[in-house]
């Protein structure tokens, strides 16, 4: 079985499918009503999406994944195109156009694209503070992580604001109402390529029974990368990366049930996996990257289950590779870890 390091970084794997093929009936042409197919860089909104590339004025790729969730039909088969640039949506499967049967699913097959919940700050937005520590108020206090290059700026605690005037370079702090950002000696803050968790949640499913979601990274939302709320059956999660998340890459509360499969989830911000209510979450071959401040699972309530269906893969290198270099991309991309 091909580990799960690989199933998330190499590009253009097809491991997984493989690996879910019992599960969503690849090997027939008619397991999926349609294939609807999304590209954020050639699509077209007011196009049909039946068609990965433009064929006519009214077939072709849609732009955005919502549209696609308003044209799709119960047991649809929605296929991303991974692009060089992230789809920025907050997604939402709650009606029964967005349900399946066992033998036909509703699918989300993501191709290894990313969805992206974090915005550049806006440079008119800083404020300087003291020496060079530089602020800017957001929208909502909760759920924040800065990134600097799209990785997870380290965050300083501070206690009093004496501390906060000692904040490092390159480190950020939440105070008050404000966020807070030190910068290096001669530089300002709109020099940094500096974004922050904006939309509330990556994929959020409500009351919908057999989905698929596959081969998705879900990263920089000020909750959860994946939101799983009440009466959701037969759910299964494969292939995902979820990272930098301001509560938790997976969320799963209410009756929900949800099958978790070879899955990488690290560097969020409470938990990388939380469960409330009578939740139960069936885990196969994943990495719950565990922290001090964010363990691995946080069952919140005594009727949450976990069920693991293999033992936790191993995390010697997990917390080095979850924003891996392109170095260390390409050591990935070879097993050589």
């Amino acid at each position: 079985m091909m580990r799960t390091w690989d199933f998330v970084w190499t590009a253009g794997s097809s491991a997984l499918v493989v690996a879910l093929a019992g599960l969503v009936a690849l090997g027939h042409a008619e397991a999926w009503a349609r294939d609807i197919f999304v590209n954020n860089q050639i699509g077209d909104d007011a196009k049909n999406g039946r068609a990965p590339q433009h064929l006519s004025a009214t077939t072709g790729p849609v732009r955005t994944i919502a549209q696609a969730l308003k044209i799709c039909q119960s047991g649809d088969r929605i296929v991303l195109a991974k692009t060089d640039q992230p789809y920025r949506e907050s997604l939402s499967l709650c009606t029964a156009r967005h349900c399946g049967t066992p033998d036909r699913p509703f699918v989300i097959d993501g191709n290894g694209a990313v969805l992206e919940g974090a915005e550049p700050v806006p440079p008119q937005a800083w404020r300087h503070w003291h020496a060079r520590v530089f602020r800017f108020r957001p929208v909502r206090l909760d759920g924040h992580i800065l990134f600097l290059e799209g990785k997870p700026a380290p965050r300083f605690r501070p206690k009093s604001e004496d501390q906060l005037r000692e904040l490092p370079p390159g480190h950020w702090a939440l105070w008050g109402a404000w966020v807070y950002f030190a910068v290096h000696p001669g530089r300002l803050p709109q020099q940094y390529p500096i974004s922050y968790c904006v939309r509330p949640a990556g994929i959020t499913l409500y009351q919908v029974h057999d989905v698929v979601i596959l081969n998705l990274t879900i990263q920089g939302f000020r909750l959860d990368g994946v939101h799983v709320a009440d009466r959701v059956r037969r759910c299964t999660l494969g292939g995902l990366l979820c990272r930098g998340n301001g509560r938790s890459g997976v969320f799963v509360g209410g009756a929900a049930q949800v099958h978790l499969l070879s899955s990488l989830v690290g560097n969020n911000a409470q938990a990388q996996l939380m469960l409330q209510g009578y939740a139960q979450v069936q885990l196969e071959d994943c990495d719950l990257i565990d922290h001090p401040q964010a363990p691995a699972i946080r069952q919140e309530g005594p009727h949450t289950q976990v069920i693991r269906l293999s033992a936790p893969q191993p995390r010697g290198q997990g917390r080095k590779f979850l924003f891996p270099s392109s170095r260390e991309q390409a050591v990935l991309a070879r097993g050589e870890f």
